[in-house]
């Protein structure tokens, strides 16, 4: 029964497999068709994307569950392959841990992603979740019975010896200090804490002084593309981090867009910092060389979306 059962299943996906046959774009691969009872397997979604000109990409919805029965454990964030010099294109792959706590055979349906306001769709997968198998031809033994060990004194030092040694060694150590310190002539004088320097800027004076020096150096001119929008992004990773109290180093672009969806910014700006940083990225991964009016207009970018996100009672002091 089980045989026709996979048949079956067989058939259903092959049939499924049609539709999504000219999806060139999107992909799906499971880790492993088969796993035992709550086991988890990795599910992989990926799209392939143009590096000069990136697709605007949606991927599939998916909370707590696949398919009926079928339930997502954790999923990471969608992220960008890197990919070497001379290939035009990379991916975007997001990753899903999916378990099963009820055996039997599982269609996962072609999964949608949104390709340039297109859909495509991914091939059909099929997952086996198995049962334990269970010897039922050997029956269940009782309990073994109780029995005595005897113990001697080389017993006792096996295990205890080691608290013998740390009372021997703290003993020699407590020895040792107290001839040092009684042979000390004298005890050096601390030396006074150096002050602490604390910069009483605010997050927008150091920000507008860090972009304003990027700007007037323009280093971008001397073939120093990458650098220069490096620096702009890290003089912006630095200003959120400030104003916002949201950690930036260390994130993606798309983890630092999500943490400041409920920081409230306006729409506008969050284009604006999000064009910054994807530029970024595609210069810094993708080997993208921006012509010279876009290099002279990043700089421009992160002084407004800084100027337009400075704290309340600085607007109104201006």
């Amino acid at each position: 029964m089980i045989r026709n059962l996979s048949y079956c299943l067989l058939i259903v996906l092959s049939l499924l497999g049609f539709q999504s046959i000219y999806a060139q774009n999107a992909d799906a691969v499971i880790g492993r068709e088969e796993i035992l009872i709550g086991e988890q397997a990795e599910l992989v979604l990926s799209c392939r994307i143009s590096k000069e000109n990136p697709e605007t990409i949606v991927f599939p919805a998916l909370s707590d569950t696949v398919v009926d029965k079928v339930e997502i454990v954790s999923q990471s964030a969608i992220d960008t392959l890197q990919t070497g010099e001379g290939i035009s294109e990379t991916r975007l792959e997001q990753k899903f841990y999916i378990t099963s706590f009820d055996t039997g055979y599982y269609v996962i349906p072609p999964l949608e992603f949104t390709v340039n306001g297109e859909v495509e769709k991914t091939d059909p997968l099929l997952l086996s979740v198995k049962t334990v198998e269970i010897d039922t031809t050997v029956s269940i033994k009782g309990a073994s019975p109780n029995y005595s060990v005897e113990v001697g004194i080389s017993d006792y030092i096996k295990v205890y010896w080691p608290y013998g040694a740390g009372v021997l060694g703290a003993a020699i150590l407590a020895a040792i200090l107290f001839l040092i310190i009684r042979k000390r002539k004298q005890i050096p004088a601390k030396p006074e804490p150096t002050p602490e320097v604390v910069d009483t800027r605010t997050p927008l004076e150091i920000a507008l002084e860090e972009l304003k020096r990027i700007q007037r150096e323009a280093i971008y001119k001397r073939n120093l593309v990458k650098e220069y929008h490096t620096e702009i992004t890290e003089a912006l990773r630095d200003f959120i981090e400030r104003q916002f109290s949201i950690h930036t180093h260390e994130q993606t672009s798309r983890q630092i867009l999500d943490g400041l969806k409920f920081s409230g910014l306006t729409e506008k700006s969050t284009a604006r910092l999000r064009t910054i940083l994807f530029r970024a990225d595609m210069v810094k991964f993708a080997k993208l060389v921006p012509d010279p009016e876009e290099n002279k207009k990043a700089v421009e970018e992160a002084i407004e979306f800084v100027k337009e996100n400075q704290p309340v009672s600085e607007n109104e002091n201006e």
